[in-house]
C-alpha cells in the first residue's frame, strides 16, 4: 500500500510505548497522579485566595461594610471560598475598621 497525505492522516500515530495518540494509560496511574495533586492544587488556591484577600482589604479599607461584603463575595466564590453571611460580615467590618484580616478557619 502506497502511503499518500490523505492515508497517513487518516493512519493513528503510534507512539513509543505502543499506544495510540489520545488514549489513556491503563491501570491506575493516573488516578494516582490526580490523587497526589489534589492538596498540592486546594494548598495553591488558598494561598493565591489570601493574596486576593490581603489586596482587597488595602484597597477597600475605609468603604462601607456593605460594598465590602459585596466585593468579597464576588472576588471569592471564584476562588472556591465559600464564606457564610456572618463570616463575610466580619471580614467587612474588619477590613472598614482597617484590621488585619485572614480567611476564616486558615489561621
Amino acid at each position: 500500500m502506497r502511503t499518500t497525505a490523505a492515508t497517513a492522516a487518516a493512519l493513528p500515530l503510534r507512539l513509543p510505548s505502543g499506544r495510540s495518540r489520545g488514549q489513556r494509560p491503563r491501570g491506575d496511574a493516573g488516578q494516582n497522579a490526580i490523587r497526589t495533586a489534589g492538596p498540592a492544587v486546594a494548598q495553591q488556591r488558598r494561598g493565591y485566595a489570601r493574596k486576593v484577600l490581603a489586596g482587597l482589604a488595602r484597597r477597600h479599607r475605609g468603604q462601607p461594610a456593605r460594598d465590602i461584603e459585596r466585593q468579597l463575595s464576588s472576588v471569592l466564590t471564584p476562588l472556591g471560598v465559600r464564606l457564610s453571611a456572618a463570616q463575610r460580615h466580619d471580614l467587612a467590618v474588619a477590613i472598614h475598621n482597617g484590621a488585619p484580616v485572614d480567611l476564616p478557619g486558615h489561621g
